[in-house]
């Protein structure tokens, strides 16, 4: 009797094992369906964040002006108290998401821009005061300079315009943490690589004007208005409205 069991638990013990793997088998591969659809995502924001280098001029020089011309009231701010905890989250969260491109794949360098990118647009949010964050701005600021030059040292062959949309960001950010003096370093540097950009000019006579310098504050706005006529980034009417001001009009 033992002799003819054996074989029936052998085979039993046999057919349990085989039920189990597939469903370990189904387990892991929902788990990297799941982990793909996720890097897939990251990716399509990234490239989206990529596209800032050739398109997102106009869109970065907004920040600008908002920074310059509005200071959130009171009512404004309780207005987006109520979503300040999914902005940040949403910020955090693709911050995240860099960091495991990374992570899989350091050697790619638009992963440390797009990082850049996130981490210079919430200490925006944090520094308007319309984002809540445990981290100060000046936080943010400094890790969005720093996966900046990390790009830099990277890809010294991205295209001109990625690179001055580098530049201003990585100028903007020591600007708001109070070191006018590499922001100043950066955009004059700047300059001489892409004369002809609006932007970077207007940006430059900011920093010189909060300098206290009137004069190339002034130089700097002058060239901005005569690079951009048709205002087509905001360099031109931003200009406008700083020259005003210096000239106490």
């Amino acid at each position: 009797m033992s002799n003819s069991k054996q074989p029936k638990n052998k085979s039993n013990h046999a057919k349990r094992i085989a039920n189990s793997a597939p469903k370990s088998a189904e387990e892991k591969r929902v788990k990297e369906e799941q982990e793909r659809k996720e890097r897939d995502k990251a990716k399509k924001r990234h490239e989206k964040a990529a596209n800032r280098g050739k398109k997102g001029m106009a869109i970065f020089f907004s920040f600008l002006l908002i920074m310059a011309f509005a200071v959130p009231s009171a009512s404004m701010l309780s207005t987006c108290s109520n979503s300040n905890d999914s902005q940040a989250n949403a910020y955090t969260q693709t911050i995240d998401q860099y960091n495991g491109l990374i992570k899989d794949n350091p050697s790619e360098s638009v992963n440390y821009l797009n990082l850049a990118n996130e981490y210079y647009d919430y200490a925006a949010a944090v520094l308007q005061g319309t984002v809540k964050s445990s981290e100060g701005s000046d936080d943010l600021f400094n890790k969005a300079i720093e996966n900046y030059e990390t790009f830099r040292g990277m890809d010294a062959g991205a295209d001109s315009s990625t690179i001055a949309v580098v530049s201003v960001n990585e100028a903007m950010a020591y600007y708001y943490t109070g070191d006018t003096a590499n922001a100043l370093s950066i955009l004059q540097g700047q300059t001489g690589l892409t004369p002809d950009n609006a932007v970077v000019w207007a940006r430059l006579g900011l920093v010189y004007a909060n300098s206290g310098d009137a004069a190339d504050a002034t130089a700097a706005y002058n060239k901005a208005i005569e690079l951009d006529p048709n205002d087509t980034t905001g360099a031109k009417s931003f200009a406008t409205q700083q020259l005003s001001l210096i000239n106490g009009q």
